[in-house]
């Protein structure tokens, strides 16, 4: 990526399957159904895994990048980025449990959106079992996210964490997509305009789906944070241990 665009991941494969990976800038015949409108880029992997496909749309000021997976067999990717990374990610199939460098444990659940900060260079997993998974991340450049300190203070953290290049990862919490947050995310993939009108449009788009974010967060839970602490170690465990028994306790 150039430097002129916001920082985007890069999921790494282990190294013992690099020699048995096929890489393509095409979609294949039979997956031609998974394609987004007008993506600046396309490209679809074939792993001893499975397959998976990466699209992205790219501007200076956001870059939007949609993934499918198809996994044959458990496998654990290390997504990293080369900048100091904010994004949000969406997850429309699938829960994957992660790991966030400074952060610890994680889940990615199906149908919620939340905010991420990524420092660069990273130790960071994300464990996909045999499915598939349907993801976007939307990563901002720092001026397109400079407009919304002033309206949701709720932000200001997690921002000031990127500006400070910190090495220590974080999030806000994972909201559960509605029908309106569905519908824009819909609007941009199928925004079918010429390029100029396209990415006014999808940025208008994103500043629906953020302010639908904050909007969601409840300010109770974001202030009083010695419960909200314990709330989230709890989400964290049942997250991570969802497909076990669980007791109440």
């Amino acid at each position: 990526m150039s430097s002129q665009y916001p920082p985007v991941l890069h999921f790494g494969i282990p190294e013992k399957m690099q020699s048995h990976i096929r890489v393509s800038a095409n979609l294949p015949d039979n997956y031609l159904q998974y394609r987004i409108a007008q993506s600046s880029a396309t490209t679809f992997v074939e792993a001893p895994f499975g397959q998976f496909i990466t699209q992205e749309i790219r501007t200076p000021r956001w870059v939007i990048c949609w993934q499918q997976y198809f996994v044959n067999e458990k496998i654990r990717l290390r997504p990293t980025s080369n900048q100091p990374m904010l994004a949000m990610y969406c997850v429309l199939q699938g829960n994957v449990s992660c790991r966030l460098q400074g952060q610890g444990k994680l889940m990615l659940i199906e149908k919620e959106f939340g905010l991420y900060y990524i420092p660069s260079h990273s130790q960071n997993t994300a464990d996909l079992r045999a499915g598939s998974y349907e993801m976007l991340y939307i990563s901002f450049s720092t001026s397109y996210l400079r407009q919304f300190l002033s309206r949701h203070p709720s932000f200001e953290d997690i921002y000031l964490q990127q500006q400070r290049q910190s090495r220590k990862g974080a999030t806000l919490p994972a909201i559960r997509m509605d029908v309106a947050d569905l519908k824009v995310l819909n609007d941009i993939r199928t925004s079918y305009l010429p390029e100029e009108e396209r990415n006014a449009f999808i940025e208008s788009r994103l500043s629906e789906l953020l302010t639908l974010y904050f909007n969601a967060l409840t300010p109770k839970y974001l202030q009083n944070g010695e419960q909200a602490q314990k709330l989230r170690q709890v989400c964290i465990y049942i997250q991570s241990h969802y497909h076990l028994p669980l007791s109440i306790t």
